[in-house]
């Protein structure tokens, strides 16, 4: 466990709290937590060359595929099929958690647990662009909702959050190496800060939800919470089983760290106030899930190494 880590938690925990508390102030800033995620992502183009990108092939080929298959199939149905026997009222809302795309954070975070950051943005990319068509085939196939987000629209939004940002990226590697210099200086004090502000936006909008129904709100938590405990732990066994050498820090990260913040969006819009409630909460494990995977992470190298000292 680091300081960093706990800082970035106690953050987090404030600007929810920032949110629910000064909704005047936070408000102001919900319209905006889109354009704030781009932001995350330029900051994680900006740290890695374009090549890492584009240049996919051989065992980086594979492993992005897998932990995008991973990411966009098994984990969604896996998740939908335990939750349907278990807790069949949030079967939906975990479906549409657990089967959103890689989050434009999770190389930030990849950074933080000394991740492989380049192959957490090739996933962030490749379920980026796949998710409109594999989530509402899943909805529509599995709840008997009709997924009612054209294909366009949806397809557009994502593009524009990663097409952008990976625009400005590019330029600035060409034009203004000056300015990524200092980007790399305040690579951690920018985006905690960043970090805060969405929280306070998100959160300005379910105020009247977490004073009125504290039982509701808890039970989105646990739920949410499940989810993201889970997530590691099937990355970590996947690696086990499979014959293919991937690196289970790596997955833990692509499936652990998601694009809530888009479903929040999307579910407010076309589903019961239980989903985009579900998703709001994953922001509380969210980053408070990197101190069990940095310690994951440690119990896997102690146990390479004691084999490998064999």
């Amino acid at each position: 466990m680091r300081i960093r880590d706990l800082l970035l938690v106690g953050v987090q925990l404030a600007g929810m709290a920032t949110g629910v508390f000064l909704p005047e102030v936070s408000s102001l800033v919900s319209p905006w937590v889109l354009y704030l995620m781009m932001v995350f992502l330029f900051l994680s183009f900006t740290r890695i060359r374009p090549e890492a990108l584009l240049g996919m092939r051989g065992r980086d080929l594979v492993e992005v595929l897998i932990w995008s298959f991973m990411k966009l199939v098994f984990l969604p149905l896996f998740t939908w099929a335990l939750a349907e026997m278990l807790l069949p009222a949030y079967a939906l809302p975990v479906l549409l958690l657990a089967g959103v795309s890689t989050g434009v954070v999770a190389p930030f975070i990849a950074e933080l647990l000394e991740a492989n950051s380049a192959r957490v943005m090739q996933v962030v990319v490749v379920s980026s662009l796949l998710v409109p068509v594999t989530l509402p085939f899943w909805v529509k196939g599995f709840t008997g909702q009709e997924f009612e987000i054209p294909f366009v629209h949806m397809a557009r939004m994502l593009g524009f959050v990663i097409c952008i940002p990976l625009g400005f990226a590019l330029a600035a590697r060409m034009w203004a190496k000056g300015v990524l210099e200092l980007l790399n200086r305040i690579q951690y004090p920018v985006p905690v800060s960043l970090f805060f502000a969405i929280n306070m936006g998100i959160f300005a909008s379910y105020r009247v939800l977490v004073l009125s129904d504290p039982l509701e709100v808890v039970k989105a938590l646990c739920v949410a919470s499940l989810l993201a405990a889970l997530s590691p732990c099937i990355a970590w066994l996947f690696t086990r089983i499979l014959p293919a050498r991937i690196d289970p820090l790596t997955g833990s990260v692509c499936l652990t760290f998601v694009n809530n913040v888009l479903i929040v969006v999307f579910s407010s819009l076309y589903f019961e106030a239980r989903a985009p409630l579900v998703a709001a909460m994953y922001m509380i494990p969210f980053f408070a899930m990197v101190i069990p995977i940095r310690w994951l992470s440690s119990l896997g190298r102690r146990g390479k190494s004691r084999q490998d000292s064999r």
